[in-house]
This record gives C-alpha cells, structure tokens and sequence, in this order.
C-alpha cells in the first residue's frame, strides 16, 4: 500500500484565520485536481500563521480558530489534510497538528517539544505535551 503526500509550503498571514483557512481549503482542492494524493500537509500553525505570539492571548481568538477548524472540516472530502492550529485543554493552549479527512478529525497531535531560544518563544504561549 502506498501513501502519495503533497506538501503545500505556503506563507499563511498571522492573524488572518479566515482568509488561511479558506486558502487551506483552496489549495487542497486545486493539489487533489491536479494530483491523485492521499494528503497535504501545511505548515505549523497554518490556520493563525506563524508565530501567532501574543494573538494568542486575545479575547475571541480562540473561538474564531474553533470556527475556522469546523468549517474546514466541513470542506474537507475524501483528500486528507495535516494542518497547525493552537487548542486549548482547560488553563492549557497547546500547539497542534491534526489529521482531518471526509469531514472531521481522525486524529490530533500536541506538540512535544517546544523551541525557546534566539526568535522562538513558545514556551510562553504553549504547554508542551508529554505522552
């Protein structure tokens, strides 16, 4: 059994929810039109961009990935997607990964091992997650 990936590398704008999660949703239609893959795999935090940093913080924002994360999920057939977007469990935000085919989520990954040094700060925003 084979498993064909496609790796759309794109510039997602911080902040931009939205507009990412409808660029995510476009361009995973425009690979599947022109290539038989089984999935496409964005970036980290494809949905708010990257580093989101403090926009983490403010009010609303959290709801607003929520929709986004749904309304892809929505739009998602049978081509899977891999897509970055920030979750929070109770107090704790985590930086994630999830795997959303025929839409919803078949599976979900919190980031284990978070950077913290030169331009990288998420330990500030992020718990890391331990299996």
């Amino acid at each position: 059994m084979t498993l064909t990936l496609a790796i759309a590398q794109l510039n997602f704008l911080v902040g931009d929810i939205y507009g990412n999660a409808e660029r995510i949703i476009t361009e995973t239609n425009k690979i599947a039109k022109q290539h038989p893959v089984d999935c496409v795999v964005f970036p980290e935090l494809a949905l708010t961009g990257y580093p989101p940093e403090d926009l983490l913080f403010r009010p609303g924002f959290e709801k607003r990935c929520h929709r986004a994360l749904l309304h892809i999920e929505k739009s998602i057939g049978k081509t899977g997607i891999i897509i970055g977007y920030p979750e929070r469990h109770g107090n704790l935000l985590y930086n994630k990964a999830a795997f959303i085919q025929n839409g919803k989520i078949i599976a979900d990954y919190a980031k284990q091992e978070l950077p913290n040094f030169t331009v990288f700060d998420e330990k500030r925003y992020f718990n890391q997650a331990y299996q």
